[in-house]
């Protein structure tokens, strides 16, 4: 098996975990994402903690529909804007880790927990809809 079959079978091993473990209402929708306000960033880049971030940050659309049956719109308590906005939030946080500039860490971080706030917020605010 070649360098580049051994990283695809490892991504669609990854995706196929992150499938079986997706969210499944919206209660656990907001239990996983609280998991990830006022962590450390350093405690994320955990081995497991890190998997479970990809998985609801990097992939929250996935989660969201599971979660959420309707489809975003009026019965939706979030736009697709809040889910994008998550996910490149997500995504910046783990570029800045990898350069290692703790300035730009800690501020995407607090982006983050802001945004995941948001998220929650209208989530609960929302419940009657859900």
């Amino acid at each position: 098996m070649g360098v580049r079959d051994r990283a695809e079978y490892a991504e669609d091993e990854y995706h196929t975990w992150a499938n079986e473990n997706l969210t499944s209402n919206p209660h656990e929708y907001i239990d996983v994402l609280g998991c990830f306000l006022d962590i450390k960033p350093e405690d994320i880049f955990t081995q497991e903690t890190f998997k479970k971030y990809c998985s609801i940050i990097g992939m929250n659309h996935w989660h969201y529909k599971k979660a959420f049956p309707c489809s975003f719109g009026d019965e939706s308590p979030l736009d697709p804007v809040d889910i994008s906005r998550l996910q490149r939030i997500g995504n910046m946080l783990i570029e800045e880790y990898r350069k290692e500039k703790y300035c730009t860490i800690m501020d995407s971080k607090q982006q983050l927990d802001d945004q995941i706030r948001s998220i929650i917020n209208k989530v609960q605010t929302n419940e009657t809809k859900i």
